[in-house]
């Protein structure tokens, strides 16, 4: 089994425990489109840079919802990510396809100590 497959089932494994989420604001935006870039070296060692904009998506509505630092590992953020997708899904705001782009989510883990209220 490779590494990621070993991941995975240890995730099986172990349920999610409740992690509670402060969310500090919901917004509303507009999908602006996706640029990608591309470097090329030609033989002579001139470096060539193109930008590549899909406007696919311009325009899409997105829901952006911004939390306080409370995920600690990126267990309890995926498991934030999978009951916002499954919720999602329910109310019919989105197919929550992730390979698909319908559901994109940037997540950070706070590696700060944990408050203690000795």
């Amino acid at each position: 089994a490779n590494k990621d497959e070993s991941s995975s089932k240890q995730q099986q494994q172990h349920p999610l425990e409740p992690v509670q989420l402060r969310i500090e604001r919901i917004q509303l935006e507009q999908d602006t489109g996706k640029t990608t870039t591309h470097t090329k070296t030609s033989t002579n060692n001139t470096t060539t840079t193109t930008a590549h904009i899909n406007y696919n998506r311009a325009g899409c509505a997105l829901i952006e919802i911004v939390s306080y630092p409370d995920l600690r590992s990126a267990h309890e953020a995926a498991g934030v990510v999978e009951k916002i997708r499954k919720l999602l899904k329910h109310v019919g705001s989105c197919d929550g396809k992730m390979e698909e782009g319908s559901l994109r989510c940037d997540l950070n883990v706070s590696i700060a100590p944990v408050a203690r209220n000795d």
